[in-house]
């Protein structure tokens, strides 16, 4: 990339106001060059809005497309097919794009700085990251900003401080993939961040200025059914993880049960039958479950070499940490618990304790 004609702005917009026009026209202002609206179902008396800033900007000079769809599918499908159409009329390598928010809360100067941080990586996503603290912080962008990153980075690791953010920036080589990405509305956009975990993909923040008109009331973000998208998103490997669990516990008992069946009654074996059963089912179930964890929970794409011996020495610990735990802690606390009631605690404790281990380290 030589210079900021090699990057394309990208401004999905549903029902936009009239301030389009002008923040296009600041963005050229600016230097830029290469421009993608996508009207995502707009109604009809805002579709001219698209057609005046094409006009005027075309006039310019400017290299502006426009993509329409006939009806609203949520701002994932329009950064996705707008990010198809980038790779299929610009090609996958030499420039980058930017998203950008219709309502012109984006800077041009800070779209600019993140313009500039993307021609000097062509490895690395780069986010313009609001600041939180100020006063002029709508009560729900602060609240739900705060909380989702906090989620982010006790669940998936990801220290994040605007994990909603609509300003991003994108070499073209990453286009195609991102458009495989599952998600249609804002939950897309989370699924963008595990998507650059799970291939090392570096995340870098910038920090930007915001500007909120109305108390950001033109957003289009449905606090209920996009916020519980998103944290589906984010849960979604735990409870995947606590599924393959609970059918790694069944495929055990279920085995140990057929093993014991065979056993029984074979010359040799008498007195050893529930031990070799037992160890048998352990060792296949546990490998349903680093499995099932790996591609189903994690998704990941490292040699599983490592992985395979990690996963086998937590086990183990694993299983050692509740024998220990539980025999310290029932000779405290027999007098008024059961054991099995102590172990139970114990072993909730190490199934989280587990889950974190192998989501930071070993997947």
């Amino acid at each position: 990339m030589s210079g900021l004609k090699d990057i394309v702005i990208i401004i999905p917009a549903l029902d936009p106001e009239e301030n389009l026009t002008p923040y296009c026209e600041s963005l050229y202002a600016e230097g830029f060059r290469r421009f993608l609206l996508v009207d995502d179902g707009s109604a009809e008396d805002k579709k001219e809005i698209f057609q005046q800033s094409l006009a005027v900007l075309q006039a310019q000079g400017a290299d502006i497309r426009l993509i329409t769809h006939p009806v609203n599918k949520g701002k994932g499908r329009a950064l996705k097919n707008a990010f198809a159409f980038c790779a299929d009329t610009y090609g996958e390598e030499g420039y980058a794009v930017i998203t950008a928010d219709s309502d012109g809360q984006h800077l041009p100067k800070d779209v600019r700085r993140i313009a500039e941080a993307l021609l000097q990586s062509n490895d690395a996503i780069i986010l313009g990251s609001r600041d939180f603290t100020r006063p002029d912080v709508p009560p729900k962008s602060k609240f739900g900003n705060t909380l989702t990153s906090r989620v982010f980075r006790i669940f998936l690791g990801l220290k994040i401080s605007d994990t909603q953010t609509g300003l991003r920036g994108f070499p073209a080589k990453f286009l195609r993939e991102l458009t495989k990405i599952e998600g249609e509305r804002f939950e897309y956009e989370t699924r963008m961040f595990l998507w650059a975990k799970q291939r090392e993909i570096g995340i870098t923040e910038l920090p930007i200025e915001t500007v909120y008109e109305n108390g950001n009331a033109g957003t289009h973000f449905n606090p209920i059914v996009d916020s519980l998208k998103i944290y589906g998103v984010i849960f979604g490997s735990f409870f995947r993880f606590a599924a393959g669990s609970l059918l790694g516990c069944s495929i055990d008992l279920i085995l140990f049960s057929l093993f014991l069946k065979a056993f029984r009654g074979m010359t040799g074996l008498e007195g050893r039958e529930i031990l070799l059963s037992t160890a048998l089912a352990r060792f296949l179930s546990a490998v349903f479950h680093f499995l099932w964890t790996r591609k189903i929970v994690f998704d990941s794409r490292k040699k599983p070499g490592t992985q395979i011996v990690n996963y086998f020495v937590l086990m183990i610990s694993q299983m050692c940490a509740s024998g220990i735990l539980v025999t310290c802690l029932d000779r405290v606390l027999s007098s008024f618990l059961p054991t099995v009631v102590t172990k139970m605690i114990v072993d909730t404790t190490l199934f989280f304790v587990s889950y974190f281990i192998q989501k930071r380290f070993i997947f």
